[in-house]
């Protein structure tokens, strides 16, 4: 996995932790994000398997009203994560409004 990928995960995990969000709505956004990590790190990064888990968090965030103060860091990391992800991540880039 790529240096910026690995950065870009960790930005993402540093700016959850920074919004406002129930008890239930940040443990489905760290398990989403967590199976993401979990996804793109391993030996063969599974490419589809790590869209599905970002579109749910991104989508998670959205009706939880925290993606529109998420702010650049989290929208950014998220955007470049499902550029690498290819057709997987396309519905992640839709969410975002890319």
């Amino acid at each position: 996995m790529n240096q910026e990928l690995h950065a870009d995960l960790d930005r993402l995990r540093q700016a959850l932790g920074e919004l406002k969000l129930t008890s239930a709505e940040r443990r489905s956004a760290d398990r989403e994000l967590a199976a993401v990590e979990q996804a793109i790190r391993s030996e063969e990064p599974d490419r589809q398997e790590a869209g599905r888990h970002l579109e749910a968090f991104v989508s998670g965030l959205e009706r939880a009203g925290a993606l529109a103060g998420a702010g650049t860091t989290l929208l950014d990391a998220a955007a470049r994560i499902a550029a690498w992800l290819g057709p997987f991540g396309y519905a992640v880039l839709a969410l975002l409004g890319l």
